[in-house]
């Protein structure tokens, strides 16, 4: 008995993935662009690439089927973002996060993943990464709402430098829960819901992003934004820049 509620909370959960697509670009549409890739199970952990803009979801044993297909040309790199591209790393198997019933997988710009719906396991399965939950702070999707959080008067800002790019995500259900808009962004380890502020120290511009997803997950990358929110700073044709971001942003 208990196999069988399992296997059926597994059907669950990728039906209602599936219907999160439905909503968001509606039912003709999503059916043309939905398939199997065909005789494809992934061993537990998500594809470290796909073809930029390529959205993918898993059946309950794993398969991974495609909800939109991605092409090669939406960015176009100089040569000196060429180079640097060619040294990012995709991650090992131990550090990408493991496979979910209903998860669902955006690739960036750059073809590194991004995970905007966490399956069935809201938690997701990574070595270094931890999401504490105070069940007192729960929406109604399960996940912590941070957002009415009480701030500390004087909270020590944090920084990271590093590459930056951009997924397809708004208008879509974000792993936190809420719906993508253009001010939302993915970062592997910084709290949802997370104000951060985003500077390119290429020509100065900043603009203020909220953690929503997850991702990217590629070594030598340390965010990724909306297409609007990255094109706040750069032409989204550009597809990468070497930035700086500070949190948490006080609202």
């Amino acid at each position: 008995m208990k196999g069988k509620r399992r296997k059926f909370g597994k059907a669950i959960a990728f039906c209602s993935a599936l219907s999160l697509l439905f909503m968001n670009r509606g039912v003709v549409a999503a059916m043309n662009d939905l398939h199997f890739i065909p005789d494809k199970v992934f061993d537990r952990k998500i594809p470290s690439f796909m073809k930029p803009g390529t959205m993918v979801t898993f059946d309950e044993m794993g398969k991974a089927i495609i909800l939109s297909e991605g092409r090669d040309e939406i960015v176009s790199l100089s040569p000196k973002d060429k180079e640097v591209a060619e040294t990012f790393r995709y991650m090992t198997d131990e550090d990408l996060p493991e496979i979910e019933p209903g998860m669902v997988v955006v690739y960036d710009a750059l073809g590194a993943p991004v995970v905007i719906h966490q399956g069935q396991d809201q938690s997701l399965k990574i070595k270094w990464k931890e999401i504490r939950l105070d069940e007192n702070k729960m929406n109604k999707d399960g996940l912590q709402d941070n957002r009415n959080t009480s701030q500390p008067n004087v909270t020590q800002l944090q920084t990271e430098t590093g590459y930056i790019s951009w997924y397809d995500g708004e208008g879509k259900k974000g792993a936190a829960g809420v719906v993508l808009n253009g001010k939302s962004a993915a970062h592997k380890t910084i709290d949802f819901y997370t104000k951060v502020k985003t500077t390119s120290l290429e020509n100065g511009k900043s603009t203020i992003v909220e953690i929503l997803d997850r991702g990217p997950y590629i070594q030598g990358r340390i965010l990724d934004m909306v297409e609007t929110a990255f094109s706040n700073i750069h032409n989204t044709r550009k597809g990468l820049f070497k930035g700086r971001i500070q949190w948490p942003i006080q609202n």
